[in-house]
């Protein structure tokens, strides 16, 4: 509490006033998991989930990451009601950060161990065969499927509000590879998601 007094020099008279501030927390966070630790460039979908708490609500998460030797982070989202990050990350290795901010802007943050996200294998592929061909191109598809079933099965466990998290990361999924111009596995997932129950 902080007290202010004034006193008139002439008369004796004094006044006073009283101000309370009440210092807060910013939020906790439990913890920051990313999986997996290590993939293809471009290719592999990272998963990140921050788990935070905190009295002033709502909480919003921002994710960037911080490749090593580098002077800057890259800002992978803005603050986002969903603790959820799915991406995909250039060559290199990396640290995912996590922020967290509450309704009175009270920030915490969390840094992740070591992802290495190496560069595409340059493997023999036969172009005679059709089948082989199209195996490869739907591999990082049925990655990302993949990750959507777990973490459709992850939110179902956790709770029912947390199935938000599901259609924003369908969206982020969408738009990794959107962005990176693979639209033919763009459409087999929104294919996916719509013949899914």
């Amino acid at each position: 509490m902080f007290t202010v007094e004034v006193k008139d020099p002439y008369y004796g008279v004094k006044a006073s006033t009283s101000i309370e501030v009440e210092i807060v927390r910013p939020p906790l966070i439990n913890s920051l998991v990313v999986w997996p630790n290590n993939g293809t460039a471009f290719t592999t979908i990272f998963s990140a989930r921050c788990s935070a708490v905190s009295f002033q609500i709502p909480l919003h998460y921002a994710y960037r990451y911080r490749m090593h030797g580098a002077t800057r982070d890259t800002q992978l989202t803005s603050h986002l009601l969903s603790n959820v990050l799915l991406t995909t990350l250039p060559v290199g290795n990396f640290t995912i950060v996590a922020e967290v901010m509450d309704s009175l802007g009270g920030v915490s943050s969390e840094s992740s161990g070591n992802i290495e996200s190496n560069p595409i294998a340059t493997g023999v592929i036969n172009s005679e065969s059709p089948e082989v061909s199209i195996d490869y191109q739907c591999n990082s598809t049925k990655s990302v499927i993949l990750q959507l079933r777990t973490i459709v099965a992850s939110s179902n466990a956790v709770a029912e509000a947390d199935s938000l998290d599901v259609v924003t990361a369908l969206e982020q999924m969408v738009s990794t590879l959107r962005v990176s111009g693979r639209y033919d596995e763009m459409l087999r997932l929104i294919d996916y998601a719509l013949s899914t129950e």
